[in-house]
């Protein structure tokens, strides 16, 4: 029998959560450690900070607070200020880049979802670890669609989902032309938005907003190309896959054309 697609992303969640399981035990780590760490990236906090942070992911019964920094003190990743407040270490900063490129070492990607500004100094300290990026497909996001990431030879042949540029590019030209600035780069969103409401004032009648027009599994094309809305109030893109280099984002595999028929 088939499986629904549910089945399968959950069982993926559990075979990428028994390899990072096993990563961190290499290194005597646990997820503990992990979670008070990436948050600790974001922002150096007290222990009031970092118990709220982790308050949704640490049940009963689990390593402590304290032990959990007293143990990265000890690997000098930590410190913590006369205020009480943690913050990374530069070693703190580098240490889970070495975790990461131990685990991806039987790996053929490292899924990067981050913009310009962070990418390439997670770049920097994974090949330091010796992650060698040549055998690892770098993957990002549509973040990675920015000069900063082109004009970085690191990270050259990355791939990342975008839509195809030439949408944006015309939309641009016409704003320009209009305006006498550019736009930003969300302001297709908007634009889509209200050329959405206006069409389908203009073709679907009394049911132009009901559920079953707005959901519709054909979707609609906007100007970064097809979009739908799905009924568990989330939305699907058509993005293409775009490659890292000096000139741009090159496609290496251009956006659908159509939906697939189901759009629940």
């Amino acid at each position: 029998m088939e499986r629904p697609i549910g089945y399968w992303l959950k069982h993926l969640d559990r075979l990428i959560e028994a390899a990072a399981e096993r990563t961190f035990a290499e290194q005597k780590l646990t997820r503990r450690h992990w979670q008070i760490m990436n948050v600790l990236r974001q922002s150096p906090q007290d222990a009031s900070g970092l118990t709220e942070a982790i308050r949704p992911f640490w049940g009963p019964g689990t390593i402590t607070l304290d032990e959990v920094t007293s143990e990265l003190a000890h690997r000098g990743w930590l410190t913590q200020d006369d205020t009480g407040r943690y913050a990374l270490t530069p070693a703190g900063i580098a240490g889970p880049s070495k975790v990461i490129a131990q685990a991806s070492r039987g790996a053929d990607a490292v899924f990067i979802p981050e913009g310009p500004e962070v990418v390439p100094s997670v770049v920097q300290a994974l090949t330091a670890a010796n992650l060698d990026t040549k055998r690892v497909q770098l993957l990002g996001t549509g973040l990675w669609d920015d000069p900063r990431i082109f004009n970085d030879v690191r990270l050259h042949g990355g791939w990342y989902a975008a839509p195809d540029s030439t949408g944006f590019r015309n939309f641009s030209a016409r704003y320009r032309q209009r305006y006498n600035q550019d736009p930003v780069r969300t302001a297709t969103l908007s634009y889509d938005a209200v050329a959405l409401v206006a069409a389908l004032v203009k073709t679907q009648g009394p049911q132009r907003f009901s559920e079953q027009v707005l959901t519709s599994a054909s979707g609609f094309t906007g100007i970064d190309g097809l979009f739908r809305f799905r009924t568990d109030g989330t939305n699907e893109r058509g993005l293409a896959v775009m490659k890292v280099s000096p000139t741009g984002g090159q496609i290496v595999s251009p956006p659908p054309r159509a939906f697939g028929a189901s759009g629940t």
